[in-house]
């Protein structure tokens, strides 16, 4: 733990959150919570403490707002004042009055698990990592064209996918080839699978369907519940962007085809087609093992969800399903691959593509 002046601890606020956290790149694997260490400093010194008179309502200075017993917080609209969702009760009437026990607060407070912070650093400057590898890859294919323009072997189109001139199987393979690409970057703005859920009744009612659990996408992992007035509450989740991660793989790959002839275009085309069909059968096991998994790591107040889970995983392929769920009662749950799962298509053509070239390089008799 950071500690300031050897007497107090320094934590880091959350973006719109009420989280704290030991370091500024905590949060990405905590709730999708955004922290930083620009921000504006609170030194001991800067606030005063006040005792909040639990015994005396209105003492001083004023605190009789904490005696307040109805519902804070707004309501957002006509349904959801009708299924009672006008904000929890006040600190004083939750949990018992513990939120102001200060042991109760610290002996629930989580370890510091330092273990993660290498995987929190990373995740958090990911997209300046992701960008730097690009920047890197641009860097030296300019470096390659410059050599090989010197060389007098850098002729147009310059890159094989893009000799799309010859109308038998060479075009037909780089038309593949390309169609398969413009699938898989359609396919990187969408999870690749998904579970919603409606809460028909109760104090968990939804009003429609929800998303629990999603996997890819602009985040690689998202795990939500509810809480009891129906609302979302994220309870894991991996801030990794996944869609640009992809994104940076197909212009790389894009890159890795300067000046190459049919037979290299043949292995690139089909390694990259595999590459993305592997990504996606990681995927769907991580479905079918989610149960098991979420089951181990999240507190045991999330049963219900846990329940939801391995019913899901059970079933990986997709599905519906009416369920009465210890917690959150009569539910309707639908799951299953979303548009995302077009990366299995987008493989599928590339290592088409990838056999067609390589019947070119074969009648060909050579090939760079």
């Amino acid at each position: 733990m950071l500690v300031q002046d050897e007497t107090h601890a320094k934590v880091y606020v959350a973006l719109g959150s009420h989280a704290n956290y030991y370091r500024y790149f905590q949060g990405k694997m905590q709730g999708l919570d955004v922290c930083g260490d620009d921000g504006l400093a609170l030194a001991p010194s800067d606030y005063s403490l006040v005792e909040i008179r639990q015994e005396i309502p209105g003492g001083q200075p004023d605190t009789s707002w904490v005696w307040f017993g109805g519902k804070w917080g707004t309501i957002p609209d006509l349904l959801a004042e009708a299924r009672g969702e006008a904000g929890p009760p006040g600190p004083m009437y939750r949990e018992d009055g513990g939120m102001w026990d200060g042991a109760t607060f610290y002996d629930n407070a989580k370890d510091l698990d330092t273990g993660l912070f290498w995987l929190e650093i990373l995740l958090y400057y990911s997209v300046w990592i992701i960008l730097g590898f690009v920047a890197l890859a641009v860097v030296l294919s300019v470096r390659r064209a410059y050599k090989l323009n010197k060389k007098g072997g850098l002729r147009f189109p310059y890159l094989e996918i893009l000799n799309l001139k010859d109308r038998g199987r060479r075009g037909t393979a780089n038309l593949l080839a390309i169609a398969g690409l413009a699938v898989a970057l359609i396919g990187l703005m969408y999870p690749v699978f998904t579970m919603e859920i409606w809460v028909v009744e109760g104090d968990y009612a939804t009003g429609g369907f929800v998303t629990l659990f999603s996997l890819g996408g602009k985040d690689l992992f998202v795990l939500n519940t509810l809480k009891p007035n129906g609302e979302l509450l994220n309870v894991g989740a991996v801030a990794l962007n996944f869609g640009l991660i992809l994104g940076a793989m197909v212009f790389l790959f894009i890159l890795n085809n300067l000046a190459v002839g049919p037979r290299v275009a043949s292995k690139k085309y089909i390694g990259f087609g595999l590459t993305l069909a592997v990504i996606f059968s990681v995927f769907l096991l991580a479905v079918v093992f989610m149960g098991d998994i979420v089951a181990a790591y999240i507190p045991q107040e999330n049963a219900g969800l846990v329940e939801l889970l391995q019913y899901v995983s059970d079933n990986p392929f997709g599905g519906s399903a009416s369920v009465v769920n210890p917690t959150f009662g009569p539910v309707e749950l639908r799951w299953g691959l979303d548009l995302g799962a077009i990366l299995l298509l987008a493989g599928l053509a590339l290592v088409v593509a990838g056999l067609v070239m390589r019947s070119v390089a074969k009648a060909e008799g050579k090939g760079r």
